[in-house]
């Protein structure tokens, strides 16, 4: 894997029915004219983990709608190690 690589999470969660919450999405923004700036709804790897290799993750998240345009900051190990020495935890 490449340093440029980020694996991310799919937060788009299947409901118990086998339907995915995404599509519920996409629905609704169809509903409220916004498929314009979501130009990404629906469209993504129907599994728990995506790998991104050398994109802007914030930028994908946007256009999928998963997010409301703040800044997404992965949290890489170093950041996460970081992170730990603060706290009382241990990795």
């Amino acid at each position: 894997m490449s340093e440029d690589a980020l694996w991310l999470l799919i937060p788009a969660g299947q409901r118990a029915n086998g339907a995915w919450i995404d599509d519920t999405l996409v629905r609704r923004a169809r509903e409220k004219g916004m498929t314009a700036r979501l130009t990404e709804a629906g469209r993504f790897p129907r599994q728990r983990v995506e790998v991104l290799r050398g994109g802007d993750a914030g930028a994908l998240y946007y256009r999928r709608g998963w997010t409301d345009g703040l800044p997404i900051v992965p949290p890489t190990l170093d950041r996460v190690d970081a992170m730990l020495r603060g706290s009382a935890r241990g990795r």
